[in-house]
């Protein structure tokens, strides 16, 4: 990359602005006659546009007489408009001859709005990052480019739409980044519905609330289930659990009841499919007959700066109670391990359950150590996923509600005794 920005190259470069153009020309020549193709990116292009077009011009003009194969225009402190980018790109391509390029921050939240602005001005190429990572505030996110191409003008890309979702998880994995459920074409939340009006239109006619098909970028339609949500919603979604019910069943407004009160004290179901699918099935069917915790102790012995934590639990199954210790390290980690040793002999598969995500968070924060905390617990059986939840001020209250319901569920749709 070079500056075309004049106040980059005087008080960054300190250098003159004809030894800048020189240094430009002779590092993309050089890097031409190693064999190499050139590709030019104009750092703080739109800015050096705006303060001295002619100069910003001319080393782009000075990168493609050396030989660039492309000039990209970068909005390096992602402060410009889509207008702007549509007007001085298309000016750009008009006086031209070398194919241009968008290069767009995201400081102002347009990185992806600018990219599209410039192709549809003229340029070919858009640089920028899967999932929009990238310094300060991030890069275009191609993913979105590339849907917004793909979808609203019908541009012809040598892209894999269907593998976009997975190519967009498998980077947030590798790369240890939280997924962002809500980001558009690929979330989780990208296609769900939650809003009674909205759930009751789309399981009518999905192109009412759906722009496109949820499956040509590998993603899926979902109705999820809220406090906001309506009896169609929550009849859809007990049905797509294996749950048979219909909407004007009277039981999916006692569930509807139950869920708007509990998320009324901090309960979020739209996270948690292993608890609502409980609180489903104990609606419908009345509480399974699976197993009763009666009582759990867990002791943590401090020795010096090293702690031994163990955990009795006791629990009831089919009218016998069963108990069994384990250590841990801590007391959640050492329940989890007592309570599936303790209902392993009636239920084997239990052993092969994994827990793979425990978080927790803060629901009244200003309440300090006497605040409520919600635990989201997510587990893992041969390649099938459920997240549980649980609420209360005490937080191993709550981490039990979450690991007992997480293992109630797997009873019921996975295991038998």
């Amino acid at each position: 990359f070079g500056k075309s920005w004049v106040l980059h190259v005087k008080d960054v470069l300190n250098t003159t602005l004809e030894e800048n153009l020189s240094m430009v020309y002779d590092t993309v020549k050089y890097l031409k006659e190693c064999g190499r193709e050139v590709v030019f990116d104009a750092e703080h292009f739109f800015d050096g546009y705006r303060d001295d077009p002619d100069y910003a011009v001319e080393v782009l003009r000075t990168a493609g007489e050396a030989g660039a194969s492309f000039l990209v225009l970068a909005d390096t402190r992602g402060a410009t408009d889509p207008l702007e980018v549509y007007d001085v790109t298309r000016k750009i391509t008009g006086v031209l001859e070398a194919p241009v390029g968008i290069h767009a921050h995201n400081d102002t939240g347009m990185a992806v709005a600018n990219s599209v602005a410039a192709v549809k001005a003229g340029a070919i190429m858009v640089q920028g990052t899967i999932n929009g990572v990238g310094e300060r505030c991030g890069n275009a996110d191609l993913v979105q480019v590339i849907g917004v191409l793909a979808t609203r003008f019908n541009y012809r890309m040598d892209v894999n739409l269907r593998m976009l979702s997975t190519v967009s998880q498998y980077l947030r994995d590798i790369a240890s980044i939280e997924e962002n459920p809500r980001q558009p074409f690929v979330g989780k939340y990208a296609f769900s519905h939650k809003g009674g009006v909205h759930g009751d239109a789309v399981l009518k006619n999905r192109e009412a609330y759906e722009f496109t098909d949820p499956a040509v970028f590998g993603n899926t339609s979902a109705i999820v289930v809220s406090s906001q949500s309506g009896s169609a919603n929550l009849a859809a979604k007990a049905q797509e659990m294996g749950l048979e019910v219909d909407r004007k069943d009277p039981r999916i407004l006692e569930a509807l009841k139950k869920i708007k009160d509990l998320e009324s004290k901090g309960y979020v179901f739209e996270n948690a499919d292993g608890s609502l699918f409980l609180l489903l099935y104990e609606t419908l069917h009345g509480s399974p007959q699976l197993f009763e915790l009666e009582h759990w102790t867990s002791i943590v012995t401090w020795l010096g700066d090293r702690q031994i934590v163990e955990c009795v639990v006791k629990v009831r199954v089919g009218g016998v109670s069963m108990s069994a210790s384990a250590e841990g390290n801590g007391p959640v980690n050492a329940f989890d391990s007592a309570l599936k040793k303790a209902l392993s002999p009636v239920y084997p598969g239990i052993a092969y359950v994994s827990l793979t995500g425990f978080r927790v968070r803060e629901i009244d924060a200003p309440s300090g150590t006497a605040a409520a905390v919600r635990i989201l617990a997510e587990f893992e059986s041969n390649g099938s996923r459920w997240t549980t939840i649980g609420v209360s001020t005490n937080i191993l209250k709550a981490a039990e509600e979450a690991l007992v319901t997480g293992y109630k569920y797997f009873l019921l749709k996975h295991n038998k005794p």
